[in-house]
């Protein structure tokens, strides 16, 4: 599921890079293939994440090895795996998937991240245009033709993850869809969040 994290996220993580911040990003499954493991097809994935972790600057990739597919059959095996990593990289904030979700593995993640994230200041919800449903975003992050190029560069890294227009996994619908957000927020290119907790220091 890692390129679903790019459809949400990547230009926010191309913007805190420019920030300063350390940015790391959590694999909860191993991608199965025609609903069975398939060791090279996982191969494949962890090598294109190394060339995405190059490409946008990400500190590291942690892999869980969860069952794709499973996971909404256990969902403290789940909240244990992403407490473990919250508690190694304490972090300032997190992106969690969409509770209204077509995917059932993004739902049980983020039921589980209702709960391994409840001591984090920030938590910012992102979406996956090829099946988040329901979506009203009242955080927007700008992107420059930049961020949105790089974006989608780091995408066409997951080959076996990409359709052709219209479908919103293509390079066109990535284009459009944040063109669609940026209208939102009254600005050429955006990613759309909603802001689900935020602590005032």
């Amino acid at each position: 599921m890692q390129m679903m994290k790019l459809l949400g996220t990547g230009g926010a993580i191309q913007w805190h890079k420019e920030r300063g911040d350390a940015v790391f990003v959590n694999v909860v499954a191993n991608r199965v293939l025609g609903h069975k493991i398939d060791d090279i097809y996982t191969a494949q994935t962890k090598k294109s994440a190394q060339k995405v972790k190059e490409l946008l600057g990400i500190e590291k990739y942690f892999f869980c090895g969860l069952r794709d597919e499973h996971l909404d059959e256990s969902l403290i095996k789940s909240i244990i795996a992403i407490e473990d990593v919250v508690t190694t990289v304490k972090p300032d904030i997190a992106y969690i998937p969409n509770e209204n979700d077509s995917n059932q593995d993004h739902r049980a993640v983020y039921q589980a991240c209702r709960v391994a994230c409840r001591n984090i200041d920030k938590i910012l919800v992102y979406e996956v245009p090829s099946s988040t449903i329901h979506f009203a975003p009242n955080l927007y992050i700008e992107l420059t033709e930049e961020l949105l190029n790089n974006k989608i560069k780091a995408m066409l890294y997951y080959e076996t993850e990409t359709r052709e227009y219209p479908n919103p996994r293509s390079e066109e619908g990535f284009k459009t869809f944040a063109k669609m957000r940026g209208m939102e927020c009254n600005r050429k290119l955006a990613e759309a969040f909603i802001l689900f907790k935020e602590v005032l220091n």
